[in-house]
C-alpha cells in the first residue's frame, strides 16, 4: 500500500500480505498513524474504483472524506503518480 500526502509531500509504503479487507485497514491505521504522530491529520483520501466496504467504515470512523476515481483514468488519481515514484526510489 503506498499513500501519498499532499501537504507534506511524502510518499509512504508498506507491503500487504493479500489483499485482504482486514490487511488493507491494518496497513492503512499503521501509514496514518505515522501521520497522526507527526501532527498531520489526513481530511481526504482519493481511491481507485477497488474499494471495500469494511475500509470505507474505517474511513469514516476517522471522519476522513473519501473520494473515488473514474475507472481507467489514471490521471485524475495523484496517486498513480505516487505509485510512480516510489517504485523508482524502491
Amino acid at each position: 500500500m503506498v499513500m501519498y500526502h499532499y501537504d507534506c509531500n511524502v510518499i509512504l509504503g508498506h507491503p500487504l500480505k493479500k489483499r485482504s479487507a482486514t490487511d488493507i485497514v491494518t496497513t492503512w491505521k499503521a501509514l496514518n498513524a505515522q501521520f497522526m504522530t507527526k501532527g498531520y491529520k489526513p481530511n481526504l483520501f482519493i481511491f481507485d474504483n477497488n474499494f471495500l466496504g469494511e475500509f470505507k467504515k474505517a474511513l469514516l470512523d476517522h471522519d476522513i472524506t473519501l473520494q473515488l476515481v473514474t475507472p481507467h483514468v489514471h490521471r485524475n488519481n495523484p496517486a498513480e503518480r505516487s505509485i510512480q515514484t516510489w517504485k523508482d526510489h524502491f
